[in-house]
């Protein structure tokens, strides 16, 4: 039970199947995204170069929540490779706006992030500001600035380069947001400021809209064997399954039943993601349960295999008296 918890919290059904789209504009000139549509770019986009070369990019967003509990985080903005490996994400974590940044201390996909609680509160026009300069990150809201961090080294340089740049969810999606965008650009090459060579997002033909059916990046993890996490963490979740296997091959006493148990249960861990929102099946940790299970199976096969049998009459195998 705790296991299933771990792997399938917050138990919200979700079949890994819909449909995207483009967002549609409104009235007054914004894009209304309704968590299904995005905007993306094909291939990493050609400021992104200057970006890694310079080390600087100031990115600018004004927009406003269709609603205050949004997790995920939700994505306003990302460059990124999927949700494990990102550069930059901007996004909403309820009522708290979130940004990732790659950089020297941080996982791939940019935690910890820095939070700006309350900017998703109600459905308030927002401008966000998120820079970086060299070493250091800003991010500011409504002209207030909320982090001003120097991270001890160049942000960029552990940059990908290869991510494409996406509006309204991941480009290969599961994490969109509902909301509307009047505007979002790019200063990329200079340091944040008048004068510098901004790309506006939004503009037509900058990106594309989705469109078609989409099989979440849930189903990718089926054949990954990377995994994001640390090494710590991967060997936690083989040594969790040990006590799996030892309780398996002490009720059974068959080898074959109880590695059928562990085998099972790891895989139906692993299945069971693809149906549950905010959940990423990774086969590497189906495989780390498997081998944990394993190793308790071997362990309490071998101890039972050593321990010496006795009769009724005292007497140990081949006649001698204990």
């Amino acid at each position: 039970m705790l296991l299933a918890i771990e792997a399938w919290f917050p138990f919200r059904p979700e079949a890994p199947l819909w449909h995207r789209s483009a967002p549609e504009a409104t009235a007054d000139g914004a894009l209304r995204f309704d968590g299904h549509a995005l905007l993306v770019s094909r291939g990493a986009p050609e400021w992104l170069t200057a970006v890694r070369t310079t080390g600087t990019i100031g990115v600018t967003l004004e927009a406003r929540t269709a609603s205050p509990d949004q997790d995920g985080p939700a994505r306003l903005l990302t460059i990124s490779g999927g949700f494990d490996h990102s550069d930059l994400t901007v996004g909403q974590e309820d009522a708290d706006l979130v940004v990732r940044v790659r950089r020297p201390g941080s996982d791939p996909k940019g935690a910890p992030p820095y939070l700006v609680p309350g900017v998703f509160a109600d459905s308030t026009w927002r401008t966000i500001d998120v820079a970086v300069d060299g070493s250091n990150v800003t991010v500011a809201v409504d002209g207030q600035m909320a982090v001003d961090d120097d991270v001890g080294g160049p942000v960029t340089a552990a940059w990908d380069g290869s991510y494409p740049v996406a509006l309204g969810d991941e480009p290969r999606g599961d994490r969109g947001w509902r909301g509307e965008l009047r505007q979002a650009e790019v200063t990329a090459g200079v340091a944040p400021g008048p004068g510098g060579a901004t790309v506006d997002l939004l503009a037509p033909g900058v990106l594309d809209g989705g469109h078609g059916f989409l099989i979440h990046s849930r189903l990718g993890g089926l054949s990954r064997l990377s995994s994001p996490d640390p090494l710590a963490v991967m060997a936690l979740r083989a040594l969790v399954f040990v006590p799996v296997g030892m309780a398996a091959q002490a009720l059974w006493r068959r080898r074959g039943r109880s590695v059928a148990v562990v085998v099972g249960l790891a895989t139906l861990l692993l299945v069971g993601k693809v149906f549950v929102s905010d959940r990423h099946p990774v086969l590497s940790d189906s495989l780390l349960y498997a081998v944990g299970g394993l190793v308790g199976t071997a362990a309490v096969a071998v101890l039972a295999h050593r321990a010496p049998s006795s009769g009724t009459d005292g007497r140990r195998p081949g006649g001698q008296r204990a």
